[in-house]
């Protein structure tokens, strides 16, 4: 339930705050363990946060901690694993994901975290697409000029920041 689920996160934080990266794969495998992170990357992502009550709620929070603990080891070894949490049905945990690609690969080196990035833009979470912008701006991605047009086509609402990265990517 979310008690437990609460108390592992803070297992979990404590871990990344340890600092040691040979906690990085025994973070995954935990993960993996814990949460059915097949059924929730195959499933339809969600357009607004879970429901209070919502039976995902334990597996996100936990899921969220592993991340939130994986960015603060800095392991470039668990950005697959990130990539793939950008796929998430709970768009908590796919912020988290996106926040994580932030620190571990800054300057978008690897291609996983690109990806997930420019898949990212065409979320259904406002708040999702919010930080897919700003990780395409920090990695200075023109090859995600693409994705952002069709973004400025389909949301009209989210132009404005369409524009200015556009601008930012090609200058």
């Amino acid at each position: 339930g979310l008690e437990e689920a609460t108390l592992l996160s803070h297992i979990c934080n404590t871990l990344g705050l340890l600092g040691d990266r040979q906690a990085v794969p025994v973070l995954i495998q935990f993960a993996h363990r814990v949460v059915d992170i097949g059924r929730r990357t195959n499933s339809a992502k969600r357009r607004e946060n879970l429901a209070v009550g919502d039976p995902d709620i334990p597996g996100s929070v936990v899921f969220a901690a592993v991340i939130r603990a994986q960015a603060k080891l800095g392991d470039p070894g668990s950005i697959s694993f990130i990539a793939h949490a950008v796929s998430d049905l709970d768009p908590y945990v796919r912020v988290q994901a996106l926040e994580a690609l932030k620190s571990i690969d800054p300057n978008g080196s690897e291609m996983a975290g690109r990806e997930a990035m420019r898949r990212a833009l065409s979320d259904p979470s406002d708040a999702v697409i919010h930080s897919a912008i700003r990780l395409a701006k920090q990695y200075r991605d023109s090859e995600a000029l693409p994705w952002l047009r069709q973004l400025a086509e389909t949301r009209p609402d989210f132009a404005s920041d369409v524009n200015d990265a556009s601008r930012q990517l090609q200058g």
